[in-house]
């Protein structure tokens, strides 16, 4: 990436400042930021590297390089109720939603696996059935590989959704494994 004059940076900074403060007015700053996501230090700015706004008791843009004293700001911009109202479009889910809508799916989730349960029960008990009648060397052998084979699938379905519970040596793992994946992440 090529450098960027100056000049260029500062009215780039005042463009985002109104594009911003024109969507939430909100007491605003605006920083900007090189390609390593280190903040631009500008020399023509003494009182540093920040362009910032609110509104005033006359509800005027009062904005500018230098620091204002948070006093300045009228205490209505400040309250919970003004952010709330600027930031009434803005979508989100909370908490509460979020839990109810996983709560719901995963009722799906789990009607679905008793479905694949019991149709692995039925199945494994008519394979046995049709071997005793069959009596037949290759079947048998067939027999017991398609009832292993859905019982390590049972197993694994049914440790998926918790019906069997971890044990402690998966857990120890498990910790482990996110701990040394946090640690990649923050250290390396």
């Amino acid at each position: 990436m090529k450098d960027v004059p100056e000049q260029q940076v500062i009215a780039d900074v005042e463009r985002e400042f109104k594009i911003w403060f024109e969507k939430y007015p909100v007491p605003l700053m605006v920083f900007a930021f090189d390609v390593h996501g280190n903040v631009i230090h500008l020399k023509e700015k003494s009182h540093g590297s920040d362009f910032r706004g609110f509104l005033d008791a006359d509800q005027k843009i009062v904005s500018g390089w230098q620091s204002f004293s948070v006093k300045s700001i009228p205490a209505i911009y400040k309250s919970d109720e003004y952010r709330d109202k600027c930031y009434a479009n803005v979508p989100y889910e909370d908490f509460s939603v979020r839990q109810a809508r996983m709560k719901e799916e995963g009722r799906y989730e789990k009607i679905g696996a008793k479905i694949l349960w019991w149709f692995y029960i039925f199945v494994i008990l008519i394979i046995p059935f049709a071997w005793f009648i069959g009596e037949k060397f290759f079947d048998t052998i067939a027999a017991f590989t398609i009832v292993w084979v859905l019982c390590s699938f049972g197993y694994r379905i049914a440790k998926e959704f918790a019906w069997i519970k971890k044990s402690d040596a998966d857990k120890k793992k498990r910790e482990q494994q996110r701990t040394m994946e946090h640690y990649y992440y923050h250290c390396e």
